[in-house]
Parts: C-alpha cells; structure tokens; sequence
C-alpha cells in the first residue's frame, strides 16, 4: 500500500500505501509510487486575530452543506483529481489556481516553502484553506484497513507545531488554529493521466483518508486580499504559502 500526504495551499504531505511501503518526499514532479507533498501553509503578518471566528467559520459548523471532515475529503480529490502539469500544488505562480473548481467554496493548494501565488478569485466563493494536512490512501484498493491509514495521517498531523495562518494580516497561532482538528470521512480517489500519484490513469486509491487543520474563510469583499498559512512537521520541515487574491 502506498501513504500520500500533500497542501494546499495548501501544503500538506500525503502517502499511498501499496507496492512500495516508503514515503519519499515530492519536491518536483511526483511520478512515484509513494508520494510526499507538503500541503498548505502560508506565512504571517503580525496582527493578532482577537476572535477568529469573525473571520473563519466555526470548527463545527456544516459550512455550505458540508462538515469540515468533508470538506477535506472534496479537497484531496479535487487536487488528486487534476493532472501534474496543471496541478495547483505544483504551481509556482498561482495560474493553475482556476482548475477544476466549482461550487459555493474555492479550494486553496498549498507549496512547498515559500512559495507566493497571485490569483483571481470569483466574488462570492468562500475559501478552503488547509493550513497543515495529510492523506494516506491504499493501493491497491482495499490493500489496507482504514484503522491503520487514520493512525499513520494523525499521528503526523498531531505532532506539527508552530501552526500558523493569517488573513489581511490578521495572525491565527497554534492555539486558535488547534480546535480546527479534522479526520476526513473516508473517500476513494480516480487519477487522470500524469497524476500526482504515479498511477495508471484511471487507478482507484482506497480506501483513502486525511488529517488536517483547515479554515473555511466567509466570501471575502472585492479587491485584493492576502491570505497565509505555515506549520512545522514532526521531522523539523516547515512549509509555507502565500497568496496575494484579487477578487472579483
């Protein structure tokens, strides 16, 4: 089975369990069959937020029909679900940012340390935003229990630190971003052609879960605004995005 972890904007680290147990991390392009990618991190302007929620809507709230342990599962399938060479996890700039999203909520990718994305956003679309996550799907599908692919994404993710997000300079810490804690639902993911994965096109990875911090941030007004994310990882790696958003 393989282990994935991945961002978004998100920045975040993801494995597959299957043929080959290693995790190896992705810095480039990610045609391998364990996959490490950092997920959603964004740096950090330094205003402390004193109520969060004026801000970013409640960790248990349903937010647009969806739990936030649902939400995280539409995220890894919409990033997984784009090719490599349109990956937004993968773009240095922000010009992939517009692929494959739909809906009420525009999904944020993460980088790999420092990375500044500039990107259009439509107005009305709240954002999805995971500071710090982590995937583990098993392949070939059914290769691993669900139990065992939860213990490994948790373990990661409730062992990073110096978890950190800001928005138009509003600075969430560790302690205000800690309650937004999730553990997906369980969910499978289809990969196209040239996928982050190193799959066949087509190939089915699960079952599939994640752990994670995510913010779902209210439509923001028109203009640019600037939105980042950071953490630390167990191992001492840190990752982080920035995204300057013109919106509307």
């Amino acid at each position: 089975m393989r282990n994935c972890r991945t961002d978004v904007l998100a920045t975040g680290r993801s494995a597959v369990a299957g043929r080959d147990p290693s995790i190896v991390k992705v810095k480039q392009v990610a045609r391998l069959l364990t996959v490490v990618a950092a997920v959603a991190l964004l740096m950090v302007p330094a205003r402390a937020l004193a109520a969060p929620s004026a801000q970013v809507l409640p960790a248990k709230a349903a937010p647009y029909g969806h739990t936030y342990s649902e939400w995280a599962a539409l995220w890894w399938q919409w990033l997984l679900g784009q090719p490599a060479a349109t990956n937004p996890l993968l773009d240095e700039t922000g010009a992939n940012c517009a692929q494959g999203q739909q809906g009420p909520v525009w999904f944020l990718a993460g980088g790999f340390g420092g990375i500044t994305r500039s990107c259009a956003v439509p107005v009305g679309r709240a954002l999805l935003i995971p500071v710090v996550n982590f995937f583990n799907g098993a392949y070939p599908a059914g290769g691993e229990s669900e139990a065992s692919l939860r213990s490994l994404a948790a373990s990661v993710i409730l062992g990073t630190t110096n978890l950190a997000a800001s928005i138009d300079g509003a600075l969430l810490g560790t302690q205000q971003i800690r309650p937004y804690y999730e553990e997906s639902a369980v969910f499978s993911v289809t990969v196209p052609a040239d996928n982050l994965l190193g799959l066949d096109e087509g190939a089915v990875v699960a079952p599939s879960v994640d752990a994670g911090y995510y913010l779902v941030i209210p439509p923001l007004s028109r203009g640019r605004h600037d939105v980042s994310v950071s953490a630390t990882f167990p191992d001492g790696n840190s990752i982080g995005v920035t995204y300057h958003l013109t919106i509307g």
